[in-house]
């Protein structure tokens, strides 16, 4: 659940200021990993699971 959700996630902050060089879009990428908090994961996996429960 969490690599479908955290690709677009990623994404979406990585490419959001639209990187020019190699530099700033590894900038952007530990940016974007250092923005990740447990509670967001938690709230992916708690949704996730409610899906499942509802299939």
């Amino acid at each position: 659940p969490l690599d479908f959700f955290l690709w677009g996630f990623l994404k979406s902050k990585v490419y959001d200021n639209n990187p020019r060089t190699v530099d700033e879009l590894k900038n952007n990428i530990t940016a974007a990993i250092n923005e990740i908090e447990f509670q967001l994961c938690a709230n992916v996996m708690e949704n996730w699971v409610k899906r499942i429960c509802l299939s």
